[in-house]
């Protein structure tokens, strides 16, 4: 009985420690998650930082251009000017166009003789905004000139009067690839850029810029809800299933809008549940070690509790198994000693050490006791039988 209630405590050792150990490892990998979708946050604010850095630049150079007597005029030295800027730019423009108040195109640089005199006040991004004070930042759009961009455009006054305006086309492809393209070199993640009505700006796919974000073939619900967000300019992380190659596969992600002048691009970074898992392989093994130790410590431990308690249950058995054992032998020497050797004839009796000994000699020395001396009436008569016939005649 003792041994099954010290086996059941062993058992129950065991499984805590099993259940203990299993809940660790969920919310360590729970921990992982986090860590890489933190991982991803601090890589799309590093990209919102330096596309804003960007297109300030811009926007302020523009200023610039726009504030400038031969732009304002609409000179023919402003072709000079445009020609100019162009040249500094060309890294990242494509290029730099004049628009006057009714939305025709008066230069643009590279010339291009199909866009000259182009009405473009219908586009999307330009519709009832030409006189407009703001400053424009467009969705992806194709062009005049006939090739797919972004523009950013800005007001040019004639006194106080906005007089029309000055665009710069950006090579939306090169933005990405320096800023998004290689925010998660060396950390697990790709990066996404969309545009505000959800035009692909960048992906590493290339054949996927330009198209909608339903090419991603992300789980629609999950993707309304992302949109949803970031149009009301929230951030978030998401769980949620990808579509490639005909395979469903789990996918983490972080997303976030990145506020652009009047406009916004959302940054989306998606992290295979695969690739996080080996990126926290190191920690696994590591936490495979220290669990095969607790286990194994729990193991030995409970073994020598379960030994330690049999020894002391065999040993708290062992003084009745013995006496029991002991009792016939104990009764056998009692007995024994009750046996008294004496002569059958002088009654001397043997002691101990195998010497004859007188009766009251040995009763002295073994019981204590001291004797008096008498004799019965058999003896008295037979050793002094003259007293017995006075008595008689008495």
């Amino acid at each position: 009985m003792k041994i099954n209630v010290s086996l059941t405590i062993t058992l129950i050792i065991i499984l805590i420690s099993s259940v203990l150990l299993a809940a660790i490892y969920k919310l360590s990998s729970k921990r992982e998650i986090d860590i890489v979708l933190n991982i991803q946050k601090t890589h799309a604010l590093q990209a919102q930082k330096s596309i804003g850095e960007f297109f300030y630049y811009y926007r302020h150079s523009l200023e610039y251009l726009a504030d400038r007597k031969e732009i304002n005029s609409f000179s023919s030295r402003s072709v000079n000017i445009l020609e100019k800027y162009y040249k500094t730019h060309s890294s990242d423009i494509c290029g730099v166009t004049l628009i006057d108040r009714y939305g025709i195109i008066l230069h643009t640089v590279p010339y291009n003789k199909k866009a000259v005199g182009a009405d473009i006040s219908q586009q999307k991004h330009n519709f009832g905004k030409i006189l407009s004070p703001d400053v424009i930042l467009s969705d992806v759009y194709e062009t005049a000139q006939g090739f797919i961009t972004i523009s950013m455009s800005l007001p040019v006054y004639s006194g106080n009067k906005v007089n029309g305006r000055i665009s710069v086309l950006f090579k939306f492809e090169r933005i990405a690839e320096r800023y998004i393209k290689d925010i998660c070199s060396g950390t697990p993640g790709s990066p996404i850029l969309l545009s505000r009505d959800g035009t692909i700006l960048y992906h590493k796919d290339a054949d996927l810029i330009g198209q909608n974000l339903n090419a991603l073939q992300i789980e629609s619900l999950k993707m309304k809800g992302i949109f949803e967000d970031m149009a009301s300019g929230r951030s978030g992380t998401v769980h949620f299933n990808l579509v490639q190659n005909n395979s469903v596969i789990e996918h983490y992600g972080f997303y976030m809008p990145l506020n652009i002048i009047n406009n916004y691009w959302s940054i989306f970074i998606i992290t295979p549940a695969s690739e996080i898992k080996k990126f926290s392989r190191p920690f696994k093994y590591a936490f495979a070690g220290i669990t095969f130790i607790i286990l194994a410590a729990v193991v030995f431990f409970s073994i020598n509790l379960f030994r330690n308690i049999r020894i002391i249950n065999m040993k708290k058995e062992e003084p009745a198994g013995s006496s029991t054992q002991l009792s016939p032998a104990v009764e056998q020497v009692r007995q024994v000693n009750q046996l008294l050797p004496i002569c059958s004839n002088c009654k001397k009796i043997r002691n101990d050490s195998g010497c004859w000994e007188h009766m009251d000699k040995y009763t002295a020395g073994n019981s204590g006791t001291a004797l008096t001396h008498s004799l019965c009436p058999d003896c008295a008569k037979k050793l002094y039988p003259e007293h017995n016939s006075e008595n008689k005649k008495a």
